[in-house]
């Protein structure tokens, strides 16, 4: 069944959705590819070797003491980084739950996959945290209140993907966020819109680095 870029159908003709165990074909002009943690198994046949993996970060979230002062709430604390060689840590202030401080581990040196993951602590980077927490932060409690993981899609530099499948240019792919994608959101949805809808990109911001071709190992042209 072959559907337009326009949602109607033709082709394979009859009316309905696409379930029923049909092949449903979409015919676009662009297409852009942002499938996070799905990037790198959904490109594999076409890109056998895009060097991007997938980390579970651990965060968690502690009460504090502060005998009413505020002093982690959001309008007095800022978000903070601590860089070590090689593990990095962050946080925020109480912001995402009310009276709770946010820190986590910006590492882990063990990947999976969409697949594989769970969703259980991390501990021993849980165990990491929480010695930086009692550390750098005293009036928290001892141990996080809440504990949760999140998946990292990293590339091997922690430069984002953001370009044009270089055979095809209607095909753009966005991905390798590498932690702090979210902090970029409205500069990459520029790009992604320049890219889309004029195939270049001018803006002072949009580096080589983030094109698909410097997140590909040296390897033959991609099998499309």
């Amino acid at each position: 069944e072959r559907v337009g870029s326009g949602g109607r159908r033709g082709g394979g003709g009859g009316g309905g959705g696409g379930g029923g165990g049909r092949r449903v074909v979409v015919v676009v002009r662009k297409v852009v590819v942002a499938a996070g943690a799905w990037t790198a198994p959904l490109l594999e046949r076409f890109f056998p070797r895009l060097r991007l993996r997938l980390n579970v970060i651990q965060v968690g979230y502690w009460y504090f003491h502060d005998h009413g002062s505020g002093l982690y709430e959001h309008d007095r604390f800022p978000v903070w980084i601590k860089y070590g060689a090689p593990d990095h840590f962050y946080g925020t202030p109480a912001l995402e739950y009310p009276g709770m401080l946010k820190a986590g581990a910006h590492f882990n040196p063990r990947s999976t996959s969409a697949l594989l993951r769970t969703f259980e602590p991390e501990r021993e980077l849980e165990r990491r945290v929480c010695q930086e927490v009692a550390l750098h932060f005293p009036a928290c409690s001892p141990k996080p209140a809440l504990a949760e993981t999140c998946l990292y899609s990293v590339t091997h530099d922690e430069n984002f993907i953001l370009g044009q499948v270089p055979s095809h240019p209607d095909v753009v792919v966005l991905g390798g966020g590498s932690g702090h994608a979210f902090k970029h959101g409205p500069a990459i949805g520029h790009v992604a819109a320049d890219l889309v809808l004029h195939s270049a990109c001018a803006l002072p911001y949009y580096s080589p680095l983030f094109r698909l071709e410097h997140h590909l190992e040296r390897s033959p042209p991609p099998r499309l």
